[in-house]
C-alpha cells in the first residue's frame, strides 16, 4: 500500500442514514415524551378529577416543531380542561428548552388525543352487548 494514497472509506448508503435518523428521531421523541410528562406532574395544575396523559410525540425532521398530543380521562371531559393544558404550550416550551440536549428547542403545540377515550367508550358497548347476551 502507498502511503501517498489516501484509503478510502465505503460511504453510507440512505437506508443507513434514514435508520440512523431514526433512531435519533426516536430518542428525541422519548425525551421530549418524559419532560413534557414531568412539566404536566410539577407544574401543580388541577384539572378536577380528569387524568392527563402524554399519549405520543411527533417531531418534524428539522427538531424544529414538536405536536404533542395529550388525552385526559375522567368524567370532567370538557373542552375548558383543555384550553387550560392549551395555555401551558408556552411554559412547556421554556421547560424543553432548558432541559433539553438538543441544538434546537422545537415549538411545541399540544393537541387532544381522544384514542384512549374511543377505545374505553368501546369496550364499554362490548362489555354492554355482551351482557344483554347472556
Amino acid at each position: 500500500m502507498n502511503p501517498t494514497k489516501s484509503l478510502k472509506l465505503p460511504t453510507p448508503k440512505k437506508e443507513e442514514m434514514a435508520l440512523k435518523n431514526s433512531h435519533r428521531m426516536d430518542r428525541i421523541e422519548r425525551e421530549l415524551r418524559e419532560l413534557s410528562s414531568q412539566f404536566f406532574i410539577q407544574s401543580g395544575k388541577r384539572l378536577g378529577e380528569s387524568l392527563l396523559t402524554v399519549s405520543r410525540v411527533s417531531v418534524s425532521k428539522d427538531i424544529r416543531h414538536a405536536h404533542i398530543y395529550v388525552s385526559l380521562l375522567g368524567p370532567d371531559e370538557t373542552s375548558d380542561e383543555f384550553d387550560e393544558i392549551k395555555e401551558l404550550e408556552r411554559e412547556l416550551g421554556f421547560h424543553l428548552g432548558r432541559n433539553l440536549s438538543t441544538k434546537y428547542t422545537p415549538k411545541v403545540s399540544i393537541h387532544l388525543d381522544s384514542s384512549i377515550a374511543e377505545t374505553m367508550e368501546l369496550q364499554n358497548k362490548i362489555n354492554k352487548v355482551s351482557k344483554e347476551q347472556n
